[in-house]
């Protein structure tokens, strides 16, 4: 009788780790496929990614805009009173005809006030006195 070993081997050609050649390259193929469609499949993801952080940037420049045209529109309502519209100009240095700047000096301060404080604007020569609430 022969052995089993000396038999002629009527198998496909198998590598060495006994895999048939054919499944190692069909493994291969898929393995590559999978990649392939991994890399379509990102490039995508990225950019809405990339497009979400952008559109978040916009969506707070946004809100602060509002913010800011929300503020001002109560900074004009409350300017359309007498009160608003006196308080404003007060912030810009305006006063009422009958009213006298007051200066404050400190004490570490040499500079003696100035004896004719006038609320004539000395740059270009206007009066910054409010009219007085008897003038309207």
């Amino acid at each position: 009788m022969k052995s089993i070993e000396s038999r002629p081997s009527a198998s496909k050609p198998r590598n060495q780790a006994g895999i048939p050649s054919a499944m190692m390259f069909c493994g291969l193929a898929i393995c590559m496929a999978c990649g392939w469609l991994g890399l379509q499949v990102a490039g995508p993801l990225e950019q809405a990614s990339r497009l979400h952080g952008e559109n978040d940037a916009l969506e707070r420049t946004l809100r602060r805009a509002e913010l800011r045209n929300q503020e001002a529109r109560k900074e004009v309502k409350a300017i359309g009173t007498d009160q608003g519209a006196i308080l404003a100009a007060r912030t810009r240095g305006y006063m009422f005809a009958h009213e006298h700047p007051l200066h404050i000096q400190s004490e570490g301060s040499a500079k003696p006030a100035a004896s004719g404080d006038s609320p004539v604007d000395s740059s270009n020569g206007n009066d910054t006195r409010l009219p007085n609430s008897a003038d309207r």
